[in-house]
């Protein structure tokens, strides 16, 4: 699957998001393209200087490199839906109870595409019931 890259700032973005060099990885990095200093205990919306035109049928989500979350870091993974072709931010909370400072160009999230299923909700469901093997007849 191909997802085109929507340019919201005047870094490159291929140092903005860079695929991983093993092929099976679930996302690409993100880098941060600005000095981010967060409080202990508190959140800050950081923005990432790019979109995605994302195809029908999926939607992205940014969530929390391996190495960061060992900092007690969190990225909220909230959707990323594909009618949307604004500007990403990532959700950065620090849990930690010291001051973090993060980078220019540190790696601090991975954007992952997932597959989404549109369901109906209903009243009730017809159930088979919890009769066990052989319950239906033969």
């Amino acid at each position: 699957m191909k997802i085109e890259v929507i340019k919201y700032c005047h870094l490159d973005i291929d140092y903005l998001v860079r695929k991983s060099g093993y092929d099976n990885d679930a996302g690409v990095d993100v880098r941060l393209k600005e000095q981010v200093t967060i409080a202990p205990q508190t959140t800050a919306t950081v923005g990432c200087g790019f979109g995605l035109k994302l195809p029908a049928g999926v939607m992205a989500q940014m969530i929390t490199r391996s190495s960061i979350s060992k900092m007690n870091i969190t990225i909220g993974n909230a959707p990323i839906d594909a009618s949307y072709t604004g500007e990403i931010h990532l959700m950065i909370s620090n849990n930690s109870d010291k001051e973090i400072t993060f980078e220019p160009g540190e790696r601090v999230a991975q954007l992952v595409v997932v597959p989404i299923v549109n369901f109906d909700i209903v009243k009730e469901l017809k159930t088979r019931g919890n009769n066990g093997l052989g319950s239906s007849g033969k």
